[in-house]
């Protein structure tokens, strides 16, 4: 087992180099757009927000598998036991995920209420003016 000191200096390490996962997505998007479609961030210019939303997906899950195929590595070669003892279940599965996700949202859309910019409505004046 890896001590708890050296935990956070790898997660900080293999989120760094998880970004490397990227490369493969611009490559593909240079290939495919040339140059004069990107930007220098790498994001397309004068394309659909579903094919910039694509790519931009694509890109996000190509560095998030990273990070598990380092993991995979550590546990594999450093630390000798199997990837399943990190405690991913398959029994019930899509319960589990299907019910994290759903308050998940809930706590998001919480989020979003609560900061929502509240509007005075003229009509509330009116009756205030009217009862003094």
């Amino acid at each position: 087992m890896t001590n708890v000191f050296a935990v956070i200096p790898l997660s900080v390490l293999f989120a760094i180099l998880s970004q490397f996962g990227v490369i493969p997505v611009l490559i593909a998007l240079k290939a495919i757009y040339g140059r004069d479609h990107l930007s220098e961030s790498g994001s397309l210019i004068g394309t659909s927000a579903l094919i910039s939303g694509f790519w931009e997906s694509l890109a996000l899950i190509t560095s998030f598998v990273l990070v598990y195929v380092f993991l995979w590595l550590w546990l594999r070669f450093f630390e000798k036991r199997q990837f399943w003892t990190l405690g991913y279940e398959t029994k019930n599965a899509l319960i589990k995920y299907g019910r994290g996700f759903l308050l998940g949202a809930a706590m998001f859309a919480a989020q979003l209420e609560s900061s929502r910019p509240r509007v005075e409505s003229p009509l509330n004046k009116v009756t205030q003016l009217n009862k003094v």
